[in-house]
């Protein structure tokens, strides 16, 4: 129960001025100290309030628990994941070896390729291809080479077989 007095009555009790305004003064600042009090006690039951409120909800939702990680599961997959790996490089080793690509600059090749078959198997082709046609340029020169050295029935060098082979090149 609070009482409060004001100036009058406290004169009529017979204090001085100077004694009333001192009462009033000490009683602002216990005043003042009691409100700074009370605004921090309120602030500290609203964390609270915010917490407890917190811990409801996780209680009435709890999270999933995480369940242990199966090591041995887990090695499996590693190996799982490595045999297809390697699985894959045999792949293109045996493709890129019907295609006629082997030895050491052709598995140089292919470390490159890693483990991604139908890439591999793209590249591979690409390259018997231009291997291919490498071959055809260097068959068709040392024929033409064959020409020039073949003697012509009248005992002279292929000049002669060189003027008819350009004829009939040109009009195929």
């Amino acid at each position: 129960m609070e009482v409060i007095m004001t100036r009058e009555q406290l004169l009529a009790l017979g204090y001085t001025e100077e004694q009333v305004n001192q009462i009033i003064t000490l009683h602002g600042q216990a005043t003042q100290s009691l409100r700074a009090t009370i605004s921090q006690n309120e602030a500290t039951i609203n964390t609270l309030n915010g917490k407890l409120t917190q811990i409801q909800n996780q209680q009435q939702n709890p999270p999933e628990p995480t369940p242990p990680e199966n090591t041995e599961l887990v090695e499996a997959q590693k190996q799982i994941a490595e045999l297809r790996a390697e699985m894959n490089q045999k792949d293109i080793a045996v493709y890129a070896s019907s295609k006629g690509l082997s030895g050491e600059h052709a598995e140089n090749f292919l470390k490159g390729l890693r483990t991604d078959v139908e890439s591999a198997k793209l590249a591979i082709d690409s390259i018997s291809q231009i291997i291919s046609e490498s071959n055809k340029t260097a068959i068709a020169n040392l024929e033409k080479q064959n020409l020039l050295t073949t003697p012509n029935p009248d005992g002279t060098t292929g000049k002669g077989f060189i003027s008819y082979y350009r004829l009939l090149t040109q009009n195929c």
